[in-house]
């Protein structure tokens, strides 16, 4: 579903800012708000798929009964 694959996408992205953070222009404080949001972020995308799959199997089980 493509809800994995923006679970996989969003973790790509909070490892690279973790990779580069020695590398990026940013401020201490900058940085651990930076990554706050991304690891919001992160979790937003993963309640939002758990919660497709509960409605996608909540719907499957309506469609199987006769």
């Amino acid at each position: 579903m493509q809800g994995d694959v923006a679970v996989t996408a969003v973790e790509e992205l909070e490892g690279r800012l973790i990779g580069y953070r020695d590398r990026l222009p940013v401020e201490p404080l900058e940085y651990a708000a930076l990554m706050e949001r991304a690891e919001n972020a992160t979790e937003e995308v993963r309640w939002i798929k758990d919660q497709l799959a509960k409605i996608t199997g909540r719907e499957e089980g309506r469609s199987a009964k006769p």
